[in-house]
């Protein structure tokens, strides 16, 4: 259980499929292969060390737009906590009152990560949704804004959106740096 994997398992990508990805700045969008992030994460690079967000679905490798998604393998939520580093107020005081809400309802995600503040929720999809497919895609988004309302969620719905790389840095003005951890994985063989 890696960011890697976490990568792989939540956008179905394959080695030479491209993901998107934020360096620094989330207004700093590049696409990756996969393979390429795999050398930076596991061989010396700094990628893990630095505000990092990565993009929930594959792409086309031409740029990091909703055009630009190809598909993905899950529905990615963003749950916030506490009152520093966010835009808008928080639905939970804390890490613990937001845990719990996840806890307390009946399906659960597959993986939890912390993001220092914040908690990011997985749910694994059977298979690949390919946003060619105009019914599935509609489908895929109805159910993302239905499990956002029910968790909590902040405004994530779209398929290009970014997420915090799991064990990178969140590093916010005014705010102490916080290393990112992976909190669940539980994930169907």
């Amino acid at each position: 259980m890696n960011t890697f994997d976490l990568v792989i398992m939540v956008t179905g990508a394959s080695n030479e499929d491209y993901v998107g990805l934020a360096l620094g700045s989330a207004k700093n969008r590049y696409c990756s292969r996969l393979h390429q992030l795999n050398d930076d994460v596991l061989y010396g690079s700094k990628i893990l060390d630095a505000n990092c967000w990565f993009c929930g679905s594959v792409l086309d490798g031409k740029g990091c737009k909703a055009i630009n998604c190809l598909w993905t393998k899950s529905i990615i939520l963003d749950v916030d906590y506490g009152k520093h580093g966010h835009k808008r107020q928080s639905p939970f005081p804390d890490c613990q009152s937001a845990m719990d809400h996840v806890y307390s309802q009946t399906l659960q995600p597959h993986i939890i990560w912390h993001t220092g503040h914040g908690i990011q929720l997985a749910f694994l999809l059977d298979e690949n949704i390919s946003f060619s497919d105009a019914h599935k895609t509609a489908l895929y988004e109805k159910h993302k804004r239905g499990l956002n309302k029910i968790f909590r969620g902040d405004s994530t719905c779209s398929r290009e959106h970014l997420f915090r790389m799991p064990c990178s840095m969140n590093i916010k003005p005014g705010c102490p740096p916080v290393r990112g951890e992976i909190l669940r994985w539980e994930v169907p063989q």
